[in-house]
């Protein structure tokens, strides 16, 4: 988000959002089970770990934000 600074973690090894991103790819953020990934199921779940991560360990927002709309891609 605006003025917001990306966060990493030691303890993942990366950024959050990279974690976060790599993980919904790999099909945790397959919502409706269809063995796909739509962009805006990526989006939703990357929005909600990361800002819940950011807060939780550093007390700070972190909410990435899908820029465009198109339906998926």
């Amino acid at each position: 988000g605006p003025g917001q600074t990306p966060l990493a973690s030691p303890e993942l090894g990366r950024s959050v959002f990279g974690f976060y991103l790599e993980s919904g790819l790999k099909g945790a953020a397959d919502d409706d089970r269809d063995n796909r990934v739509s962009v805006r199921e990526l989006a939703a779940f990357v929005r909600s770990r990361v800002g819940r991560w950011s807060q939780e360990n550093r007390g700070a927002a972190q909410t990435p934000t899908l820029v465009g709309t198109a339906p998926d891609f």
